[in-house]
């Protein structure tokens, strides 16, 4: 029994809130849980690895606004591992928590729920311990990991889920593509339908159908289960856009960078100097129409925390983007002060990593139409 019966079997939806305390709690399941879930992953570091299939099963948000300042924390349980991370708009605070585990690496369950102690404490073969501190729901946390550790190892995650393909039939696999959305998805169906008649029509060969194929279904899966890795690409982002539209986009957001140098080997390197008094992020996602989205519905404000941020965190005033070409999709890391980006800010590395995801649908529709041949700027024209 993998982890997604375990999760049906003893996890079920929560809200709860409570004025008196300042504190809101949240557990959602499997499409329910994809706004939490993003978070934590963005904040961890780890992204997800759609080319596999792994997909998101439950995630929480605990959240605590005492005297109006603001704490979050997030847990995302995939069919693969647990994710972990936590944001404080003080200093301390969880600011410092993350950590990524795989479902094989769990050895043992300790958990308490008393007065004095209440979490739940996962070990993995080595002894090393990560714990949860989600309250509301320690006992059914702990039966769930409890259940998940008496399983062998590779019985706790479903089965890889290979790429979709193109066929005979379906020479660009876009058909293929369509098919395998996790979910309603009228803009990545638009594209893939646009992009088949081409390919039909003889107006795109399959070749390159299928390498637009590949990147909406990057962009759908980042969609519904959070910014991307690869594990054998190493620490980096995937994003489908092209580097050149990456790259672009970037400059969108955080206006024309101070200094932009091409490695060697490929990588594209903007440094931006950041006004800590602007909300570069908030405009993007309002523009995109999906700020709300990604404030989860549970009370976020941005300019409140914003304000609070910049009163008691070193404010954020540079950040170095790199950017390389993948394929059918680019690669990206972003640096703050201290090194990857969520280190310093991990609300910041989750609303760009957004950003970027809900630009990559309007990149991609306008290449669909007008072709990869027109400079970034003629697409919005």
């Amino acid at each position: 029994m993998p982890a997604r019966e375990l999760v049906s079997a003893h996890l079920q939806p929560l809200r709860d809130k409570s004025t008196l305390l300042d504190t809101e709690f949240t557990l959602a399941l499997f499409e329910h849980a994809t706004g939490i879930a993003s978070e934590a992953v963005a904040g961890c570091g780890v992204g997800v690895d759609h080319y596999t299939g792994e997909h998101v099963l439950a995630a929480a948000l605990a959240r605590e606004t005492p005297r109006g300042y603001e704490h979050r924390l997030c847990l995302a349980i995939t069919d693969r591992r647990t994710i972990l991370s936590g944001w404080s708009s003080t200093k301390g605070g969880h600011n410092g928590t993350r950590f990524s585990m795989g479902h094989e690496q769990l050895a043992r369950v300790e958990s308490k729920a008393t007065m004095l102690a209440n979490y739940v404490r996962l070990f993995d073969h080595q002894g090393t311990s990560r714990d949860l501190t989600f309250p509301q729901v320690t006992d059914v946390l702990g039966r769930f990991y409890a259940a998940l550790a008496q399983l062998p190892p590779q019985a706790r995650m479903s089965a890889p889920l290979p790429m979709p393909q193109p066929s005979p039939e379906d020479p660009a696999g876009l058909r293929a593509v369509a098919h395998g959305l996790w979910r309603e998805d009228p803009a990545a169906t638009q594209i893939l339908a646009h992009v088949d008649r081409l390919v039909y029509g003889g107006q795109v060969d399959p070749a390159s159908g299928y390498d637009f194929a590949c990147r909406v279904f990057l962009a759908h899966r980042s969609a519904v289960s959070g910014p991307a890795m690869s594990p054998g690409l190493g620490r980096v982002w995937l994003s489908p856009m092209s580097a050149a539209d990456l790259g672009h986009t970037f400059v969108s957001i955080y206006g024309r960078p101070a200094d932009y140098q091409v490695a060697p080997d490929g990588w594209a390197w903007h440094d931006f100097h950041l006004n800590p008094e602007r909300d570069y992020l908030d405009a993007t996602l309002s523009a995109l129409g999906v700020a709300a989205y990604v404030g989860l519905g549970v009370g976020f404000s941005p300019g409140r925390v914003i304000a609070h941020h910049l009163m008691k965190r070193e404010p954020i005033t540079k950040l170095r983007v790199g950017v390389h070409e993948g394929q059918a999709c680019s690669h990206y890391v972003v640096d703050g002060p201290r090194g990857r980006l969520e280190l310093s800010d991990a609300n910041m590395a989750h609303r760009l990593h957004q950003a970027l995801i809900h630009s990559s649908y309007r990149v991609l529709e306008r290449r669909a139409l007008l072709g990869w041949g027109l400079d970034y700027h003629a697409l919005f024209a």
